[in-house]
């Protein structure tokens, strides 16, 4: 009986573990998907904002805007062009990848840009009209506020990209303590059936005990003979005492009723 409980226990306990198991790996491969999802997705919002800055920054827009103005060199108005370009194709991608807050930023950058371009339009107009400082006066930007707003976007990033750090972490340590506490309270259960099916056991045996402790003394004591018949399965015990009563040798004798029915 109790090597059926150890059986039953144990089979149960493969069975939870296993769904554990699963259930813990199913948890464990949706944050790593979505922790490689969301990666992939700022890292490329941080690699076309590096390209921004460059395309508008040193070398780059504004730096070709100020060498036209200044130079009035035809070369430097095809790369201003060619930047302006380059510029608004980073900037519609940002804007399909960035949050609300951050496609405000992305707006007041591609305002800023607008600027410059129609800027760059009123200098081929009045190249050759006007002084290159009153020129320079007429076209003058203020792109303070887009440079600002591009910073903020950058703290943005940075500061989501801790934010889901943390909540993934949180995850992870969700389900690992999930997982334990599925552990200890099944090992706990698992103690408690064995122990109560070892006692069952033992109060078992312990009742035979004393049962065979009975019938030994009244097989020891009584001068009777005394039989067991198990009809159904046609078997029958016999006591020595039971056949030396009929006349037989014992050791002659098989457990079966045919024996002594002849």
């Amino acid at each position: 009986m109790i090597n059926r409980v150890f059986a039953l226990v144990f089979v149960v306990f493969c069975i939870a573990t296993g769904i554990q198991t699963y259930y813990q790996r199913s948890q464990m491969n949706d944050i790593e998907s979505q922790w490689k999802e969301y990666f992939a997705s700022t890292d490329r919002e941080y690699l076309l904002l590096k390209r921004f800055r460059a395309v508008i920054g040193y070398g780059g827009m504004i730096h070709n805007f100020k060498n036209f103005l200044l130079r009035d060199d035809s070369s430097y108005l095809i790369k201003a062009k060619s930047d302006f370009r380059k510029a608004y194709a980073l900037l519609d991608e940002l804007q399909s990848l960035c949050l609300p807050e951050n496609c405000q930023r992305i707006r007041l950058a591609k305002e800023s840009v607008e600027k410059y371009e129609q800027a760059l339009k009123t200098i081929e107009a009045k190249q050759g009209q006007l002084r290159t400082r009153a020129l320079d006066a007429l076209v003058r930007i203020d792109d303070g506020p887009a440079l600002q707003a591009l910073e903020k976007y950058q703290e943005s990033l940075q500061a989501s990209r801790l934010q889901r750090i943390n909540a993934f972490s949180s995850e992870i340590e969700s389900t690992k303590l999930s997982t334990t506490v599925f552990n200890s309270l099944f090992i706990a259960l698992l103690f408690l059936v064995v122990y109560f099916s070892a006692m069952r056991a033992s109060i078992f045996m312990g009742t035979l005990r004393e049962q065979n402790k009975v019938l030994g003394f009244l097989q020891e004591e009584t001068n009777d003979g005394w039989w067991d018949w198990k009809i159904q399965d046609d078997h029958q015990f016999m006591s020595d005492k039971f056949w030396q009563t009929l006349g037989y040798d014992p050791k002659t004798k098989k457990p079966h009723p045919s024996e002594w029915q002849r």
